[in-house]
């Protein structure tokens, strides 16, 4: 069995963050007390820095996948950029049409699969079809079928 390795990339939802807007109001609301935001210029650079790591006010950027071809030896990497929903359904439709008996291997599951099943939604997809190594819903951190490197640096 080989294995597919992948990887995200997250910016901000929105490039520029306009003071009063719904989204700012909701970002500063949600973050005011944990992230010590007291000005509107705190939330707006609290929002630079650290809006990409939440599936809530993110997107994904670009989606990276490489395996090695086991006939040639050779590293292989495709980089799906775009429409958010076209990424997604690339990268599924990959998973599933040439990988479905690899093993799926990231780094960070606990991160990579909440923001890609959260991002989905958010763009009206289906969650049924994926991919063994892509399902977390309903599964212990040891029944989750894909390889995440993490654990392997953390000790299991």
């Amino acid at each position: 069995m080989k294995n597919v390795y992948w990887k995200i990339q997250t910016i901000a939802g929105t490039e520029t963050l306009e003071v009063g807007s719904k989204e700012f109001n909701l970002y500063k609301e949600k973050y005011r007390e944990h992230n010590k935001l007291e000005t509107d210029k705190d939330v707006i650079e609290d929002y630079r820095l650290n809006a990409s790591k939440n599936p809530l006010w993110a997107k994904i950027y670009s989606l990276s996948i490489g395996f090695v071809d086991e006939a040639t030896n050779v590293a292989r990497i495709k980089v799906f950029k775009g429409n958010e929903k076209d990424i997604l359904q690339n990268f599924l439709n990959t998973c599933n049409e040439h990988f479905n008996k690899s093993k799926i291997t990231a780094f960070n599951f606990s991160f990579l699969l909440p923001f890609l099943r959260s991002r989905m939604i958010k763009n009206g997809m289906k969650l049924q079809g994926l991919h063994d190594g892509l399902i977390d819903i309903g599964r212990k951190p040891w029944t989750i079928t894909g390889l995440d490197v993490q654990d392997h640096y953390k000790g299991l």
